[in-house]
């Protein structure tokens, strides 16, 4: 999202998921979309934008295994620049395209 506050977001301050998944942030209508943090019940967590039901913007993700992914998303994905740092301090800062 770019700009100010896009017209009918909702500010929503938890919902569980069926999975156990917890959202809070913003949402358009039935679907996360704005800025919001998800947790899994195995520990991973985004802190970014969402569009439309998944990550899109820019966005964090911290991996169950203790792996970092800071950068940009599309569709779910890892895409566009962004940085991804093992748990062991490996470390890749690059172009992403799907995911890989």
């Amino acid at each position: 999202m770019s700009g100010g506050e896009e017209a009918g977001l909702e500010y929503r301050p938890e919902f569980v998921f069926e999975n156990g998944a917890v959202y809070k942030g913003q949402w358009k209508e039935a679907v996360r979309h704005g800025n919001g943090v998800q947790v899994w019940q195995d520990g991973a967590k985004y802190e970014g934008q969402w569009r439309n039901n998944k990550a899109c913007g820019q966005g964090k993700f911290w991996h169950a295994d203790g792996d970092v992914f800071d950068g940009e998303w599309f569709d779910d994905k890892a895409h566009g620049f962004g940085v991804y740092t093992h748990v062991n301090g490996a470390r890749y800062e690059g172009e992403w395209k799907n995911d890989l």
